[in-house]
């Protein structure tokens, strides 16, 4: 296989755009594999039972729909961002990461335990944490009379 050939035919496309174009592969290949059959039973011949293979001719046929599925601009915002990271690495102490450091000292911990005082009075959801659901443990009411005899015994 080509790599370089397949690089420079597929340069603009996306991840999905590139899937969309291998799943088209193979539902040529499929339909080529249940034609076959087909076919084979009208002769009345037992079709094969070798798995068919993507060959040339099925990736082919799914590049002659790939399509496209980000713009030129977006592309270059993409660019962009990738030098500007590539520009913060090389400046140490400007990402956030690289100023992040535990503290060595209990007296931190003590100042914490001051701020979980009022750490959920701005969000009260949150002091349920544990509950995905946001039903803080109680029973969720029903309409049914029976439903509700199950539940509460």
């Amino acid at each position: 296989m080509d790599l370089a050939f397949l690089s420079k035919k597929t340069e603009k496309l996306s991840g999905a755009d590139l899937t969309a174009v291998c799943q088209r592969a193979q539902q040529a290949c499929v339909r080529e594999a249940i034609q076959a059959a087909r076919e084979a039973h009208a002769r009345g011949e037992e079709p094969s039972d070798e798995v068919p293979e993507l060959q040339r001719r099925h990736f082919e046929e799914g590049m002659a729909f790939a399509r496209r599925s980000v713009k030129e601009v977006d592309l270059q915002a993409y660019k962009d961002f990738h030098a500007n990271q590539q520009k913060a690495k090389q400046q140490p102490g400007e990402l956030p990461g690289e100023k992040f450091q535990w503290p060595d000292s209990a007296s931190v911990l003590d100042s914490d335990a001051k701020l979980d005082d009022g750490l959920y009075q701005n969000n009260p959801s949150a002091a349920n944490d544990d509950d995905l659901y946001g039903n803080s443990g109680a029973a969720v009411p029903s309409n049914n009379a029976d439903d509700d005899a199950d539940l509460y015994g």
